[in-house]
């Protein structure tokens, strides 16, 4: 039940941070963007990456948890 819990809340979680890295990718690529944009975008596709890769260490956790206590029954 928990692991069931936590691969729908990893799901929910990640799936809006797809569109959101899209959209920072087209604005990368924008050619008159000022500096500090650029240093913006930078930031928010690293929190975006960051957060992303939390969210599936979660879920690998969530999964050896379940794989440790289907060993042990």
């Amino acid at each position: 039940m928990k692991h069931r819990f936590l691969s729908l809340i990893s799901h929910e979680l990640r799936t809006p941070l797809t569109p959101v890295l899209l959209a920072v990718e087209a604005l990368r690529r924008e050619p008159d963007l000022p500096g500090n944009a650029v240093q913006m975008i930078d930031i928010i596709s690293r929190n975006i990456e960051l957060e992303a890769r939390l969210i599936d260490d979660l879920l690998a956790a969530s999964q050896l948890e379940l794989k440790a206590r289907k060993a042990s029954a």
